[in-house]
């Protein structure tokens, strides 16, 4: 293999990655941890959020969009010794869900040791209805 077929075109580059040769179903999104998987007729999303508390997060589904933020300011302050420290976390996804789901159904979203897991229900499948071909005569 040559340089040159290691180096690609950035516009090769995006077209592969849209056609999903170089990501593996199921499978981390843009490096950023977030999980989509279906399983038992739900649709599974896991987002790593750590440093963060249930309370610091906000969930909410529109129109086929999941959207998941989380923000945490922290600030310590010593007179004393003169310090002053301030810091914040904030996440923000927006993710279009790969399939439709069941909106009469309430969603489930739990948040453990970093990771937030959301579940959402799938419709149920009917069964395949075939239809009859008649011959036109």
């Amino acid at each position: 293999m040559t340089r040159d077929d290691r180096l690609m075109s950035l516009p090769a580059l995006w077209s592969r990655f849209f056609e999903n040769e170089l990501l593996p179903a199921s499978e981390n999104l843009s490096g950023n941890g977030i999980r989509i998987y279906e399983e038992n007729n739900e649709l599974h999303v896991e987002v790593p959020m750590p440093g963060l508390t249930s309370n610091d997060l906000e969930v909410s589904l529109d129109k086929g969009v999941l959207w998941v933020k989380g923000e945490k300011k922290e600030e310590e302050e010593d007179k004393k010794r003169k310090f002053y420290r301030s810091s914040s976390r904030k996440y923000s996804y927006s993710l279009v869900l790969p399939t439709q789901i069941d909106e009469n159904q309430e969603p489930q979203a739990v948040y453990e040791d970093g990771l937030l897991k959301i579940s959402l229900h799938l419709p149920k499948q009917s069964a395949t209805k075939k239809i009859q071909v008649k011959t036109k005569s």
